[in-house]
């Protein structure tokens, strides 16, 4: 039965080895290792990662393929759920997506 919202995601982003690396969502125990979407082993560490800025590490090229093909396959298996991303045809701004009108008064020193 569907309740409307979107499964959770399966994978978590994990930093291992100067990268973010896609773990399963359970492995979260300190000390337990685990198997990354690229095939690396990692250990969960007993500290917390770094923080900001030390802990912006680039992305596994390999994990975020393997994670937009695990994507792809579970939004086959249930196309009655919306793809994820951008909404085609309408707009993040508050306008929703209508653009201002050129024949509506501005303020001085504001341009369109």
């Amino acid at each position: 039965m569907l309740t409307g919202l979107t499964p959770t995601e399966p994978f978590r982003w994990f930093p291992a080895d100067g990268a973010r690396h896609a773990v399963l969502r359970g492995l979260v125990e300190p000390g337990v290792t685990g198997v990354t979407l690229c095939g690396a082993q990692v250990v969960v560490p007993k500290d917390p990662p770094p923080k900001y800025p030390d802990g912006l590490w680039p992305t596994c090229q390999s994990c975020d393929q393997a994670w937009r093909d695990d994507q792809a396959k579970r939004a086959a298996a249930h196309p009655e759920m919306p793809a994820p991303g951008p909404r085609s045809g309408k707009s993040r701004c508050g306008t929703g997506g209508r653009s201002r009108s050129r024949t509506q008064p501005q303020k001085a020193g504001v341009s369109s």
